[in-house]
């Protein structure tokens, strides 16, 4: 998927299943067939993640990020899809019972954008967290490797909550969730 990738395009990649769910919550899905993903947030269209199977969901969200940031290196397309692979609850296609693993998975997908990447996705967005509150972070929490050593653990463990929250604290503002 690319910033040209076209609406259309995308539903004719999905199940019957998914199409469905989208032509309910909109049903003049038809009209943004033709609307490229680069221009998603101006189309009006209301692009769910929850009616995309599990194993869709995290494609959909790398190739979203790709395109915010004005496309990634393959190293961090991979960084990011293995990430987003390992719990793709979080994006809404299913039901997540590890809020340690969630956490870890919507701050270690931007952690693998390098600093210019982080640059031009906040250029691009207007609206995300600047790239020095995402260096911050992975000060904070000891980089990129401990995040994925996390996301591989089988017990949810309460203290690296307790200091992934505390960091997003630390770090400003632009991790608020309110």
């Amino acid at each position: 998927m690319t910033a040209s990738t076209t609406i259309g395009e995308i539903v004719a990649a999905l199940s019957a299943e998914e199409v469905s769910c989208w032509r309910n919550l909109v049903p003049d899905l038809d009209a943004f067939f033709d609307v490229p993903l680069g221009e998603l947030y101006d189309s009006g269209l209301d692009f769910r993640l929850d009616c995309l199977k599990p194993e869709n969901a995290p494609i959909v969200v790398v190739a979203w990020t790709s395109i915010q940031a004005g496309g990634v290196s393959a190293e961090t397309h991979e960084c990011m899809l293995s990430i987003a692979t390992l719990n793709p609850a979080t994006f809404g296609s299913a039901e997540t019972e590890d809020i340690i693993i969630t956490f870890a998975t919507i701050y270690g997908m931007p952690l693998c954008l390098t600093e210019e990447e982080r640059v031009a996705k906040a250029e691009n967005t207007g609206t995300d967290v600047p790239p020095s509150g995402w260096r911050c972070l992975e000060e904070k929490l000891g980089g990129l490797d401990n995040l994925r050593s996390m996301l591989a653990s089988e017990e949810p463990d309460i203290a690296e909550l307790t200091r992934m929250l505390s960091a997003t604290q630390e770090c400003g503002d632009s991790f608020s969730w309110e």
